[in-house]
């Protein structure tokens, strides 16, 4: 197990039931809102329509052009906007719970540096880390994606080929290249819809870690001989990938002193 890290580990010990604390004070801002409020009740109201929704899609519905891993992505959204719907629930039981343990400190300045302390932590949390924790990719397309797509297009020759990449790479391929190459009627970068076979080749790549041959193989089966893999470094378990993509693969580049390696895999 790893070694306990003060800070670290107390930030995201409080982060790990945040929202199961947020859904307790919207509670009771409810019960109060009954209560004492009843202009405010509505709200609580209001917020079971998205919640109900987030149950339905969640128990009774799939995305047919979504791949596995992205089935989440709209009941995700119905969820949050419950969450925020909480809001007024929240601040008014922040209040009850407020009144409540104040009396306790003996000092205004305890409270105040009880305050300051969740204060921050919940803002670090909201922000992108990159820690001893969690790593957020955070990705976007970046002239290096550019510079990537571009070596792969000299490096084809001229000949087919298809590309392996997230999402920034295939968005930077199109800025530069636009939808130029098709086969089997699939686009020669992965697409996250469920029906491109490159995405899930990828997925088995990148995301599961597993860039060998044998599994970059099916995307040669649109009929070309290259297959292209771009890993950039800020990609989990990179250095794992590389070292298995560079025995593997039949060639390798790297741009920006490595921020991302392009393979070549030769069918």
């Amino acid at each position: 197990l790893p070694r306990f890290i003060d800070l670290p580990d107390s930030i995201y010990l409080w982060g790990r039931p945040i929202t199961l604390i947020f859904i307790i004070l919207a509670f009771i801002g409810y019960w109060l809102a009954r209560k004492n409020y009843k202009p405010l009740e509505f709200i609580g109201q209001v917020a079971i329509l998205p919640f109900i929704g987030f149950l339905i899609l969640s128990l009774f519905f799939t995305f047919p052009n979504l791949p596995p891993n992205e089935q989440d992505f709209y009941t995700i959204r119905l969820w949050d906007i419950t969450l925020l719907l909480l809001w007024p629930l929240v601040i008014l039981g922040l209040y009850w719970l407020a009144k409540k343990i104040l009396p306790l400190f003996k000092h205004d300045t305890s409270w105040i540096l009880a305050g300051s302390l969740v204060l921050v932590a919940s803002f670090y949390l909201t922000y992108p880390r990159l820690d001893i924790w969690h790593r957020d990719t955070a990705y976007n397309t970046t002239t290096y994606d550019m510079a990537a797509v571009r070596l792969i297009e000299q490096e084809a020759q001229n000949s087919p080929y298809v590309v392996l990449a997230n999402q920034a790479v295939a968005a930077a391929a199109v800025n530069e290249f636009g939808f130029s190459k098709y086969y089997q009627g699939h686009f020669y970068y992965p697409l996250p819809t469920g029906t491109n076979p490159l995405y899930q080749v990828y997925l088995n790549a990148a995301e599961r870690g597993l860039p060998t041959r044998d599994i970059i193989a099916p995307a040669a089966d649109l009929g070309i001989s290259q297959v292209f893999l771009v890993l950039n470094r800020y990609w989990a378990d990179y250095d794992t990938l590389s070292k298995v993509a560079k025995d593997e693969a039949d060639t390798w580049w790297q741009i920006a002193d490595g921020r991302i390696t392009v393979y070549r895999y030769d069918f």
